[in-house]
């Protein structure tokens, strides 16, 4: 037998049964409510046997439990009445929205000319101002898509005399280039243009880079299938391999997985597939400038460096990368092919032409001098999207001061403060939602239209400078 705090005798056994009893009880009752129901029942037990001191009969304990039982029923189903209230009282904020929303749109398809005045302006402001950060996120704000892009340099050469201020390179430029410098880690030479393919069907004209090996180690790059081009590759004598870009794998071999170890015809020339390249891998004339004329690429192909390439002077069609060693600044490097420049302006060059090598990190030549330029046309854009919102405010506080009576109606007929402000909200952010749609529409047209141009100009551009993409030798 145990003592109650307040009773000071002795507690029969059937007390303590009720007790347990009771607990078991408890997981009925809600949480917020359970101390203090227990508390309550404890008491209720305690007297229940204190009136009966020589022992509670079999129908008391009975009954007390049976009590216990009604009671944690009751407050649960009292719980499960106010969810089912609560739920109810959502689904009428549900039904509400639903209802906003439809006098909103029958508000808005009876001033058509209103909604197209604001759906046009938000439009163009959206539309403009994505079209526009879309073209700065990729310049400027992302790095390039290559492993240590910050040390990657395209080298061009040029001739003062001659009014030459870029050009591509010969092979044997590249070998003095590539034995005479401490502060490139590594050194690539590639070449593009367009070609046609055989052996799989029609022909296909397609756009082509032929790179050696350490292309692969400075752009970085995985094979989804079989291998890329490799130092093997590079050996004069060595068989000529292709890798395929992953858009020529499915378009013109269907993604066949057996496709590694067979062989295409490239401008007469039998190449052998041997690897397909990850879809993600980055590709085009923006990065790659021999091919601006093709606008992408469809297939790398090996380049063997044998004696008589990299004897050849006169084929200067080539450009050349660099990897910087860490550390290495691009005035080291410009210093370093000044020096370069020199040794073959003595060795090959004739001195009055003012031959020159010239060092630019790679991100600096494909945003160019557009990079300020970028930046206004942002800063515009942002002005004319705040412009375009003011406006769009101004006319929706011009048509709420025209919806006086209206809105005086509706009050007057019972609708509260909160319910006519709801109202003018959903309005508004359906008109914002119709805006946005549209400007998104025009901003994806509008990048899609300046990419086309920005192509077309580069093809244009080096087709006026006699630079025809044919096969190099």
């Amino acid at each position: 037998m145990a003592n109650h705090p307040e009773m000071g005798t002795s507690l029969p056994l059937v007390y303590h049964l009720l007790n347990v009893w009771m607990r078991v009880v408890t997981w009925l009752v809600p949480g917020v409510v359970q101390g203090r129901w227990r508390a309550e029942w404890d008491g209720e037990l305690w007297y229940g046997v204190a009136a009966n001191p020589q022992g509670t009969r079999v129908g008391t304990a009975v009954a007390l439990a049976v009590g216990v039982l009604r009671d944690a029923i009751a407050l649960r189903r009292l719980e499960l009445s106010d969810g089912r209230r609560v739920r109810r009282r959502g689904d009428g904020i549900v039904r509400s929205f639903l209802s906003d929303v439809r006098h909103s749109l029958r508000t808005l398809r009876k001033a058509p000319g209103f909604t197209a005045i604001i759906v046009f302006t938000l439009s163009l402001g959206i539309g403009s101002t994505t079209a526009i950060f879309t073209v700065v996120n990729a310049l400027m704000l992302n790095p390039l898509p290559f492993p240590d892009a910050d040390r990657l340099v395209v080298l061009w050469q040029g001739r003062t005399g001659m009014e030459i201020e870029k050009d591509w390179f010969s092979p044997a430029q590249f070998v003095d280039i590539r034995d005479r410098n401490d502060v490139f880690e590594d050194v690539t030479l590639s070449v593009g243009g367009g070609v046609t393919m055989t052996g799989r069907g029609l022909p296909r004209e397609l756009g082509y880079i032929r790179v050696t090996s350490s292309f692969f180690d400075m752009f970085g790059g995985t094979p989804t299938l079989g291998r890329l081009v490799d130092d093997g590759d590079d050996q004069g004598g060595a068989g000529m391999v292709a890798v395929l870009t992953h858009g020529l794998w499915q378009s013109a071999f269907g993604g066949e997985p057996d496709v590694v170890g067979q062989t295409i015809t490239i401008a007469g020339s039998d190449f052998e597939i041997v690897g397909v390249l990850e879809p993600e891998f980055l590709l085009d004339d923006e990065i790659f400038p021999t091919v601006s004329a093709v606008g992408h690429i469809d297939l790398v192909l090996s380049m063997a460096m044998s004696e008589a390439r990299m004897g050849n002077r006169g084929g200067e069609n080539y450009n050349i990368f660099g990897k910087l060693e860490p550390g290495v600044t691009i005035e080291q490097a410009q210093a370093e092919m000044d020096g370069v420049a020199q040794y073959l302006t003595e060795t090959y060059e004739d001195p009055g032409t003012g031959f020159f090598i010239q060092a630019v990190p790679l991100l600096d030549e494909v945003v160019g001098s557009v990079r300020q330029g970028l930046v206004v046309l942002l800063a515009s854009v942002g002005v004319l999207l705040l412009i375009a919102c003011g406006n769009v405010a101004n006319l929706l506080l011009s048509r709420a001061n025209a919806r006086q009576r209206e809105l005086g109606v509706r009050a007057a007929v019972g609708a509260g403060r909160g319910r006519l402000v709801r109202q003018l909200l959903t309005e508004s952010t359906i008109l914002a939602l119709l805006g946005g749609g549209v400007g998104v529409g025009l901003a994806v047209a509008g990048v899609a239209l300046l990419r086309r141009v920005q192509r077309s100009c580069s093809a244009c551009c080096r087709r006026f400078a006699c630079r025809a993409s044919t096969w190099p030798t």
